[in-house]
């Protein structure tokens, strides 16, 4: 995703729209991240600053040995736990939401 809506990142990461708004409004505080675009808050586009790929790229490694660690530390469960993760995200891509990202139950 080069420059995503705020609803289409929410999709992407299976995040309420409301609540990744309030965490990107975060970043944009600390300068990371900037919005371009749109008429309104669900069609602005998410843009990384330069100071926000900087941190990109330190942070992905680390990010990366953290995932690895976690993983090595559950030893021979870490498969088992690699298929439950994979079968929630499959089930979660299943369900309806609205244009906000929330739920749509239904029933």
């Amino acid at each position: 995703m080069d420059k995503p809506t705020i609803s289409e990142l929410a999709h992407a990461l299976k995040l309420d729209r409301s609540t990744l708004g309030r965490n990107l409004k975060v970043l944009e505080r600390e300068k990371l991240i900037g919005f371009s675009g749109g008429k309104d808050e669900r069609s602005k586009h998410v843009v990384l600053t330069p100071a926000g790929k900087s941190v990109l790229i330190i942070a992905t490694p680390l990010w990366q040995a953290a995932q690895q660690k976690f993983l090595l530390s559950l030893g021979d469960d870490a498969g088992l736990l690699v298929k439950i993760l994979a079968k929630i995200d499959r089930d979660a891509g299943d369900e309806k939401r609205n244009k906000s990202g929330r739920i749509i139950n239904g029933d």
